[in-house]
């Protein structure tokens, strides 16, 4: 989890104006990927790569609020 310095140190760059919209659109190009080998993979490793991955790409999206919360210290 991070601290309360370094959330604040990150807050500039969850604050621009472009990090938004760039940022879900990298995002939202890996999940597709992801879930095309979900759908598609017969391999169980890939598959579980894939889950993680999943789980990964949306804690990312998560990542404004959960920086600004941390630095706020609420």
């Amino acid at each position: 989890m991070l601290d309360q310095k370094t959330a604040r140190d990150l807050i500039p760059l969850v604050n621009g104006p472009d990090f938004d919209e760039l940022l879900l659109i990298y995002l939202t190009t890996k999940k597709e990927d992801a879930y095309r080998v979900l759908e598609q993979s017969d391999d169980e490793v890939e598959i579980y790569r894939a889950q993680g991955q999943l789980y990964a790409l949306k804690r990312m999206e998560n990542m404004r609020v959960e920086i600004q919360t941390i630095a706020k210290g609420t």
